[in-house]
């Protein structure tokens, strides 16, 4: 458990770069989560979209902390979210181009 926020920016700086494939790794699994809110929900704002991305991501992150199953991580939550607004901002460019 880590609940330190931006604990593994330190360890990438450290030389743990294993790191930034799993942060790109957590911010591209939440990306579909906030595209789908562009799309489905025209009239999700990208504050809304963030805190349904922190939503899911906290439930995870406590499931895992309960169920003892995978590693409770803050910097997982950050990631998480800043995957679903930016999925949210892609769908929401793509819808207003589109007009």
């Amino acid at each position: 458990m880590m609940l330190t926020p931006f604990w593994s920016y330190r360890a990438i700086h450290q030389g743990t770069k294993i790191l930034i494939q799993e942060h790109a790794m957590n911010i591209a699994v939440f990306m579909p989560i906030g595209m789908m809110l562009g799309i489905i929900m025209r009239e999700v704002v990208w504050w809304k979209a963030i805190l349904v991305g922190m939503g899911i991501s906290v439930t995870i992150e406590l499931l895992q902390l309960i169920l003892m199953r995978g590693c409770c991580e803050t910097d997982d939550v950050i990631h998480n979210t800043l995957g679903c607004l930016v999925g949210y901002c892609v769908a929401h460019r793509f819808h207003r181009s589109h007009r």
